[in-house]
């Protein structure tokens, strides 16, 4: 396997990037395989399916009998990029394997009062809790993803911990993120073993929660 890399994005000239269209289509890889599954989708229905289960041909979605389309399409996804890691001036970092991107990690600081409007969700009964204010600033760790091929290696975990280092020193304190936990996704799983714990629950039959940790606390 080729020698990897560790890279900090900056959001400076982010859209000039050459590494820019590798992320996007490893973005688009890592969410393409379980548990997401999210590759094609029926443009009706919602129907969704990943990429081992359409072998690269067209499908027609059985229930509508319409083609489902891209989940994520390449327009979609960098435009998506453009806006998180560069109007939000991200601490992002990527794994880089023979000029390609096999993984991402990146994050921001925001406020409570921003953070439940992006997240659309009531975080009132966790900031009466932990004694927090809408105007308190978090780190909200927006996305990781690894290749498969890349997976079990500790990248994830490197990731995390040179993203974590970037929050301390923009003097944050409490890291946030969202997941789903049915079915749990590896991300899940991974930050339940690292002391984060459920702060706020999506209403049924959404399984999403949002996840918080003092980074002081955090050990990789």
């Amino acid at each position: 396997m080729a020698e990897v890399s560790y890279i900090r994005l900056s959001s400076e000239d982010l859209a000039c990037n050459p590494l820019l269209p590798s992320l996007v289509d490893c973005y688009r890889q890592v969410f393409a395989d379980a548990p997401w599954n999210e590759w094609l989708k029926c443009p009706t229905c919602g129907t969704r399916k990943g990429i081992q289960e359409v072998n690269g041909k067209p499908v027609m979605c059985t229930d509508c009998a319409v083609q489902m389309i891209d989940f994520w399409p390449v327009d979609q996804v960098r435009q998506d990029i453009l806006h998180e890691v560069g109007d939000m001036d991200a601490q992002c970092w990527l794994l880089v394997a023979d000029e390609q991107v096999v993984g991402f990690c990146w994050g921001y600081p925001i406020s409570l009062a921003q953070l439940a409007k992006k997240v659309e969700l009531s975080l009132d009964l966790w900031m009466d809790q932990a004694g927090l204010t809408p105007e308190t600033m978090v780190a909200y760790q927006d996305e990781l993803g690894v290749l498969n091929a890349y997976r079990g290696q500790g990248h994830a975990r490197n990731l995390v911990a040179k993203r974590m280092v970037d929050f301390e020193h923009a003097g944050l304190e409490l890291g946030v993120m969202r997941t789903q936990t049915d079915p749990p996704t590896v991300t899940y799983h991974w930050y339940r073993r690292k002391g984060y714990e459920i702060v706020a629950r999506y209403p049924e039959p959404d399984t999403r929660v949002l996840m918080a940790m003092k980074l002081s606390e955090f050990v990789p």
